[in-house]
């Protein structure tokens, strides 16, 4: 079995990031200040499609049609995103036609190699794993993890995907 799993922000999707120009965006459409001086990407306007036209990363799709093709694949959408943004960005995901076998979303303070390691434990024959991940904090957790586990999953094949 082979594991894809893609982050959203900044890899799925080309999510708007807190800018002067976005935050006059969001004041403008709703005629109000915009109620947060800290803070983007755990607020739910920060994916407000009323403001923002959010739209798939273009240099992502031949990956993931390939990844979704996969007779013998399992994708994932893991997010550091909180629950609380799943509807919106399942709306978002299903306006282009991107589906995931499962969307997991930030929850306990676990980190993404944590998370792909709770999904080993239940999925016990996956063999391969790409990851598709643009942010350097992350990519490097994954290196870290990818450091520790091949010496005790010798026959698992890990390619970690800089977007």
């Amino acid at each position: 079995m082979n594991l894809y799993i893609f982050d959203c922000d900044g890899v799925i999707l080309d999510s708007p990031r807190r800018t002067p120009e976005n935050i006059l965006k969001w004041e403008t459409y709703y005629d109000t200040t915009f109620p947060y001086k800290l803070g983007w990407w755990s607020k739910l306007e920060s994916m407000d499609n009323n403001v923002f036209d959010i739209k798939p990363r273009i240099g992502i799709m031949d990956d993931y049609r390939r990844a979704r093709n996969d007779k013998d694949g399992y994708c994932i959408l893991l997010t550091s995103r909180m629950n609380t943004f799943k509807n919106i960005i399942t709306k978002i995901l299903n306006m282009y036609d991107f589906k995931f076998d499962k969307y997991i979303f930030k929850r306990f303070g676990r980190t993404k190699p944590q998370r792909v390691e709770e999904i080993l434990d239940k999925l016990p024959d996956i063999k391969y794993i790409e990851i598709w991940d643009d942010r350097e904090e992350e990519l490097k957790l994954y290196q870290q993890w990818y450091d520790e586990i091949i010496s005790v999953r010798t026959d698992l094949i890990i390619k970690i995907n800089k977007v």
